[in-house]
């Protein structure tokens, strides 16, 4: 233990056994009634003899722990002999005081200084790193940076106050998330964290009614999940099979989405055997792959593929969709007895 931070006890005087140079030698005052036992003290040995003359040469500070009736000479970082610019040696019977000294008031002002300017103000926290740091009151107008916490736990108890433009930043000091303020503000966004099955909250906050905006930079678009709905065969009309019985053009706004899910139903469930299937086949530069390493399927007496025995696979090696391609439907099974009519396709694409 090494401590900035070190509590103090008034008007402490007493004797020791007498002890020599060392950290590992055993030094027991008479008495060490109100010494602090939760942080390191520093005790000033031989200052005066036991008749209270000054004995400047034989003083000696030394930086320990009280345990027991023992102060254990601290070993690491730095020897805690001959501290404050006192010299080690033996000691015979001395007289032992607590006397406020410049190493403990230095090491106040350092331990200040880890989060403050030398005006006194706020400043970074220091590069502080910790299991878990708990903040119990507002970190006011700094720029939280990772070079300046690492914690594996941050609680914080109260605000975290950021100025107008400052941010969080990652591992190489770049931004992850910058705050912008708006003077007098009631509104706000609200993000909670899900149980198990459930997915995480971000909403808007503040009065009743609040308008949730997302706006993007330039010509940049949003880009959220995406469903598409495909009414391949009108309902009342007999399922056919065949290639492109229905295509789509991927626009713009889809352009590097990924395909990661399908679904399909029919308006009147085909009947005795076999199964409805459905096959995406993608087109670019006139070159055609199946999208499905497992068709899409609606099962005989069924109308819609939740419930098919053979769920559909989306293939990860044939999933991307880029600007101009073209997705075709392709109809490659049909029920054995009666035919499905109507067929709708679902597509759903999310920005990987």
């Amino acid at each position: 233990m090494a401590d900035l931070l070190r509590k103090y006890k008034s008007l402490y005087s007493s004797t020791t056994n007498s002890f020599s140079t060392g950290t590992s030698e055993t030094i027991t005052p008479a008495s060490v009634t109100g010494l602090p036992t939760t942080t390191e003290i520093v005790l000033t040995f031989g200052r005066v003899d036991s008749s209270g003359t000054k004995t400047p040469s034989l003083m000696e500070r030394i930086i320990g722990t009280i345990s027991g009736g023992n102060l254990v000479v601290r070993t690491s970082p730095a020897s805690g002999r001959g501290a404050d610019g006192s010299t080690e040696q033996a000691h015979t019977t001395p007289v032992v005081e607590m006397i406020w000294n410049a190493k403990d008031w230095n090491d106040l002002i350092d331990a200040f200084l880890t989060a403050h300017t030398q005006a006194g103000a706020h400043g970074s926290l220091g590069n502080a790193s910790a299991t878990s740091l708990t903040v119990t009151n507002n970190i006011t107008a700094c720029d939280i940076a990772a070079s300046d916490i690492t914690a594996t736990s941050l609680t914080v108890r109260e605000n975290i106050d950021v100025a107008d433009g400052k941010a969080i930043r990652d591992a190489n000091d770049n931004e992850i998330l910058e705050f912008g303020q708006t003077a007098s503000a009631v509104n706000q966004a609200k993000l909670t964290n899900a149980a198990i099955g459930g997915g995480p909250l971000l909403e808007a906050t503040g009065e009743t009614n609040v308008n949730f905006e997302l706006k993007p930079k330039g010509s940049g678009v949003i880009q959220m999940p995406r469903k598409a709905v495909i009414q391949v065969v009108a309902p009342g009309s007999d399922t056919a099979s065949g290639n492109g019985k229905f295509f789509l053009r991927v626009p713009e706004e889809l352009n590097g989405f990924n395909l990661n899910s399908v679904a399909a139903c029919v308006s009147t469930a085909g009947t005795a055997s076999g199964t409805t299937n459905v096959q995406l086949r993608r087109t670019r530069s006139a070159c055609d792959v199946d999208m499905l390493s497992t068709a899409l399927t609606i099962d005989a007496d069924g109308v819609d593929s939740s419930t098919a025995a053979t769920p559909a696979v989306v293939d990860a090696a044939q999933d991307d969709v880029n600007t101009g391609d073209q997705i075709n439907v392709d109809v490659d099974g049909l029920t054995t007895e009666t035919v499905a009519k109507g067929l709708v396709v679902q597509l759903g694409f999310v920005k990987p």
